[in-house]
């Protein structure tokens, strides 16, 4: 076999498990969308899955930024207030991306992404996906 046999089989087996991946995660988004859909048809309400926003959002006024004191760490017998309630809301809704989550629970990007990255980091949920379309499910500790 020479070196650009080698270089071709290589490069088929990258493109086949690229198309694989694919066609893995476009099965993953019909099994969720088939499973929406048979829940809407029986009836259970999963609520609004589109985010509702405002057409018309007035511009943000920019607002001196307070000096804020620094918060002490939870005891380990305090809940942890907003990862549990992320945690919980996804146990209940398996597979929404993050900005329904904030839709829902009324939280923006910024407050929620760390708390999401530490429940992910041990192992309280996992996500699939990349970006913007990324996905996020409970984890086994969850």
């Amino acid at each position: 076999m020479s070196g650009i046999d080698s270089v071709r089989d290589k490069f088929i087996n990258h493109i086949e498990d690229a198309a694989k991946a694919f066609m893995s995660d476009v099965r993953e988004m019909m099994r969720a969308e088939l499973r929406s859909e048979l829940l809407r048809s029986l009836g259970i309400d999963m609520g609004d899955l589109q985010p509702q926003l405002p057409l018309d959002r007035p511009a943000a006024k920019s607002k001196p930024k307070k000096e804020r004191p620094k918060a002490k760490a939870p005891e380990p017998s305090q809940p942890k207030g907003k990862i549990d309630q992320v945690v919980a809301f996804v146990k209940k809704h398996p597979g929404f991306r993050l900005e329904l989550i904030n839709a829902r629970l009324g939280t923006t990007t910024e407050s929620i992404r760390r708390q999401i990255d530490r429940a992910i980091a041990s192992g309280r949920l996992q996500a699939k996906g990349y970006g913007r379309g990324r996905k996020y499910y409970p984890g086994r500790k969850a």
